[in-house]
């Protein structure tokens, strides 16, 4: 009786030791500004860059990483696909979507904002639109993100139902207009004062004779 108590507390004690996984989740940051956002406005012709990012990796870590990003291609046009922080890594292209892959050769990445690729896009919109980034699991033979002890977590992180990253609105009118520097605009300003005064006092010459 005894050996069986001492077998389920050393059952109940191994499982406490394991680390509890935290929730693994993805971001996207349009203009690189820091700044983690869910929506972006933009208008047409313009571009914008959206770095993806995994959170939430714990010991041992990621030794790879791959997902397909589905985009509507009517509204985005594909410009290029970066990818840093990754020993290796390949970049597959297709009509409305890309395949992005990467691994580490001796090291893992592991915590918080791991920079998985970086994607560049360009509104070519003739109407109004909006238009969902999706990230799905490539649909490979291999696993796409595992962990340096040989754990999948493909499924965890990525359903088939995809993860929406961030939905885009797309103008057919630019939604930024060019602004003028304000050094420019004192010196607009300043050379139309100095033309009113020149035609002011050439008036007032013409008014004396």
């Amino acid at each position: 009786m005894n050996s069986k108590i001492a077998v389920i507390t050393t059952a109940l004690l191994s499982m406490l030791s394991i680390p509890i996984a935290t929730a693994l989740t993805f971001n996207i940051d349009f203009g690189r500004d820091g700044i983690y956002e869910n929506s972006l406005n933009l208008g047409f012709n313009e571009t914008t860059w959206a770095d993806i990012y995994i959170s939430g990796i714990d010991s041992p870590g990621l030794v790879s990483m791959g997902f397909e990003l589905a985009y509507d291609n009517s509204a985005l046009e594909l410009l290029d696909t970066t990818v840093t922080g990754w020993d290796f890594f390949n970049i597959l292209t297709a009509s409305s979507s890309v395949k992005v892959s990467g691994g580490m050769l001796f090291d893992t990445r592991i915590g918080d904002n791991i920079l998985l690729a970086s994607v560049q896009f360009k509104n070519i919109v003739t109407a109004d639109a909006a238009t969902t980034l999706t990230l799905f699991d490539q649909n490979t033979s291999g696993a796409d993100f595992v962990l340096s002890n040989n754990a999948v977590l493909d499924t965890q992180l990525l359903p088939s139902s995809g993860v929406n990253l961030a939905q885009m609105n797309v103008a057919s009118d630019p939604l930024s207009r060019t602004v003028i520097p304000q050094p420019g605009s004192l010196l607009l300003l300043a050379a139309g004062l100095l033309g009113l005064a020149i035609a002011k006092n050439r008036i007032e010459l013409r008014t004396q004779e």
